[in-house]
């Protein structure tokens, strides 16, 4: 019933194997976050196998693979500290000495392992599957709402009482050796980590999302969505600090994130001086780097010590596709903003302040065009091209691109998705 040292290390040299080949899998962020948890689930299948051949070697299935996996996991996280989640770095450190600490224990005590404690054991690690599936899903973009983790938090909590109720059946209600005792008290040890750290990023979670609704649901873009919209928004965001005079996002790197101010200034200059706009709190920049993949057309500079609150692409991306009142109000920003540009560089004679360019936007209607789709605006109209490109009177014109219309007048997608907005007056 011994733990081979060598054993360990070979389970250490395959996670490293299985992490290169995950990883050259996956693209977007978190990748080494998610990584573990997809071993996590290849560790899980193979405690079910391994306890099928009984107590003996489920145990020394069980202590090889888990002591191989953490040495693994710490491993990572002393490579990539810098680039890991905090929440990440500081739970799995506390979580993970914690249990080399226990594996002492254990390899200094069990002299005995009975079925009680296997089957015990193995219930009680697999209750992990929904935390390492969620996270997973949650880190590799896919929007999951708040309830989902509500429910993954008890999901697990149930199977763990299971795993003990389960166990305290086999023998009979009385544990009969001390190992049973030993296992039992560090299950209860490892629950009581794992329960505080997820309440209390539960609580920090509530506490953002309430902060982020309050403040956007009173400004021109976000007042049209419903609270439940509104809390879909807040569930997105990950709070970041600057210092004044500090650049938040800078001109011609490429985007994958957009921001809304929480707290604070800040200005959205160009490289030449320019000055596009004025952030304060409820304000959003970087939408039209982080739809049209584009490079920034601008830095954004605190002008105070700002927070701010950062929504990843993907995870917003995918909660657009599924909230039409989101995507709408997300591309009449992008829009209003691909307008100020354009007013700043080639058509400065709009008679509308910001205010009223807003306005503007508000009230025109957001069209998805496809290529080779035809559209005829009607008299008065002024056509704005946000993304992709239009084609008008045999000419090709790429976003961003405005034009007054006439009755009669046809413009064709010459992308395989423009997206364009048709303003009703004032015809600049």
């Amino acid at each position: 019933m011994s733990i081979s040292f060598i054993n360990v290390l070979a389970v250490v040299g395959i996670c490293l194997v299985l992490d290169a080949v995950i990883r050259a899998q996956l693209s977007g962020h978190y990748r080494s976050e998610r990584t573990h948890y997809f071993l996590s689930l290849i560790s899980a299948v193979v405690y079910i196998v391994a306890w099928f051949y009984g107590p003996g070697t489920f145990r020394t299935v069980w202590l090889t693979v888990m002591f191989g996996l953490y040495v693994y996991d710490m491993a990572i996280i002393i490579r990539e500290w810098h680039s890991l989640k905090p929440s990440y770095r500081v739970f799995y450190t506390a979580h993970h000495l914690t249990s080399f600490i226990l594996f002492g224990l254990w390899g200094a005590t069990f002299n005995v392992f009975t079925p009680a404690m296997a089957l015990g054991a193995v219930i009680w690690m697999t209750s992990d599957v929904w935390r390492w599936a969620d996270q997973a899903s949650r880190l590799g973009g896919r929007y999951t709402p708040a309830w989902v983790d509500r429910i993954v938090f008890w999901l697990e909590r149930c199977q763990r009482i299971f795993a003990y109720i389960a166990g305290f059946i086999v023998v009979g209600g009385v544990p009969q050796f001390r190992e049973e005792y030993i296992i039992v008290v560090s299950a209860f040890l490892m629950d009581g980590i794992d329960t505080w750290f997820q309440l209390r990023a539960t609580a920090a979670r509530k506490a953002a999302v309430l902060f982020i609704t309050e403040l956007c649901k009173n400004t021109l873009l976000f007042k049209g969505l419903d609270s439940a919209g509104l809390d879909k928004i807040g569930e997105l965001v990950t709070q970041k600090s600057f210092g004044a005079g500090e650049i938040i996002l800078r001109q011609g790197e490429e985007g994958d994130t957009m921001f809304v101010v929480l707290e604070g200034k800040a200005t959205a200059i160009l490289e030449d001086g320019t000055v596009l706009e004025h952030l304060s709190p409820g304000d959003i920049a970087g939408e039209m780097s982080l739809l049209s993949g584009a490079q920034r057309n601008a830095n954004v500079q605190a002008e105070t010590e700002v927070k701010i609150g950062l929504i990843k692409r993907e995870r917003f991306l995918s909660l657009i596709d599924q909230e039409p009142l989101l995507y709408d109000a997300v591309w009449r920003s992008f829009a209003a903003r691909t307008l100020n540009l354009y007013r700043q560089a080639q058509f400065a004679s709009i008679p509308l302040d910001q205010a009223g360019r807003l306005e503007w936007i508000q009230r025109g209607q957001l069209i998805s065009l496809a290529e080779d789709e035809i559209i005829k605006p009607q008299d008065g109209d002024v056509m704005l091209v946000v993304t992709g490109a239009v084609e008008h009177k045999n000419e090709r014109s790429k976003a961003p691109a405005l034009f007054p219309s006439s009755t009669g007048e046809t413009f064709q997608g010459a992308a395989s998705v423009s997206v364009v907005l048709l303003l009703t007056g004032p015809n600049p």
